[in-house]
């Protein structure tokens, strides 16, 4: 009987127990408020890596010409077939219309040759075979009367011969005349007109090629994308030679960049053999080459770079802007590391100093 509240007080206190410790589950938990906003949330990576173009072109030009206006400035962003340039045509115009006049004029020259010239070759020649075969007719009466009268007795042998004579040439005259219009009708007539269709197909070739080359005056853009560089000024001379034909094989010469092998810059063709600029009078040797570094990326050439080997072949430096001895910093960086792959034992400053070079401010 005594042991049964001995075993009710652990239950009773533990009973206690789970109350009080769910009242302490249900405080409330600490909240902070603040007010919502949109924003964005910018995350800056910091890496390196290479950018290329995903496209490029180099606009170069078909004729040798000085520029007369440039529309493009570097950086511009520009569109497919954009006019970019245009270069100084006034002598191309003027030959095209030179080429255009010579086409009117071999055009009158067929016409005149279909509608009046053969016809009228033809007729006259029709008309000498008449002629020619009355004449022949006549001269044969003559003879046939004369012989009559001379074996009648009535006429002197010699007049009879005279009449031979002339129904001879007379005969001779009416066999060239049809043999002239034999060979007018077959062969005669269809070659004129031929030779003035070909001199009317010549002409307009020859229009056609002055229309193009006026049309190469315009510079437009391959491709849209955005102007990378623009070598030259207004007023500046183009050159063909450098503008096309010029690949790997025309060069001499390979440095290749170690930490990316794709890249690499050809240098050695010589573009002008005989390089004259008054800047040269500063040098012990005076003869120079104008020469050109191709910088290419995986085998293809990306851009072009003008140099000069000056000194007797002891240092190189940039080509200058024409009329001046204004070089662009990025020509200037190129061939700074070209005089370095020279092995000059001259420094490439004292040379671009004693040219009395600058740099392009702003490039």
């Amino acid at each position: 009987m005594n042991r049964k509240p001995l075993l009710l007080i652990p239950l009773l206190l533990l009973a206690g127990c789970s109350k009080k410790e769910a009242k302490e589950a249900e405080a409330p938990a600490p909240v902070q408020v603040t007010a919502v906003t949109q924003d964005t949330i910018r995350r800056i990576v910091a890496g390196d890596g290479m950018l290329f173009p995903r496209d490029q072109a180099g606009v170069t030009a078909k004729i040798a010409a000085p520029v007369q206006r440039f529309l493009v400035q570097r950086g511009d962003h520009v569109k497919k077939d954009q006019l970019l340039a245009v270069l100084e045509s006034r002598d191309l115009t003027a030959g095209a219309a030179e080429s255009r006049a010579v086409l009117s004029q071999t055009e009158a020259n067929l016409r005149s040759t279909t509608s009046a010239q053969v016809p009228e070759a033809v007729f006259k020649a029709q008309t000498d075979v008449d002629t020619a075969k009355q004449t022949e007719d006549a001269a044969k009466k003559l003879l046939d009367n004369r012989e009559k009268l001379f074996q009648q007795g009535a006429l002197a042998r010699k007049l009879v011969d005279d009449a031979q004579v002339a129904y001879a040439q007379a005969h001779g005259a009416l066999l060239s005349a049809q043999e002239h219009l034999r060979a007018l009708q077959s062969v005669g007539k269809q070659e004129q007109i031929k030779t003035a269709t070909s001199q009317v197909d010549a002409a307009r070739s020859h229009l056609q090629s002055s229309q193009a080359q006026v049309s190469y005056s315009q510079i437009v853009s391959p491709i849209s994308g955005v102007v990378a560089d623009r070598p030259l000024y207004a007023g500046e001379m183009t050159y063909v030679d450098e503008a096309r034909g010029i690949g790997e094989h025309s060069h001499d010469g390979r440095a290749i960049y170690r930490p990316n092998v794709a890249i690499s810059i050809l240098s050695g063709h010589v573009f002008q053999a005989e390089y004259h600029a008054d800047w040269l009078e500063h040098f012990t040797d005076k003869k120079a080459s104008g020469q050109l570094a191709d910088i290419a990326y995986n085998g293809v050439i990306v851009d072009r770079v003008h140099f000069v080997v000056v000194d007797g072949g002891r240092a190189v430096l940039p080509s200058p802007r024409m009329g001046t001895r204004v070089v662009s910093v990025w020509s200037d960086a190129i061939v700074r590391l070209l005089h370095a792959l020279w092995d000059s034992p001259e420094p490439y400053d004292r040379y671009f100093t004693m040219a009395g070079f600058s740099l392009e401010s702003g490039d």
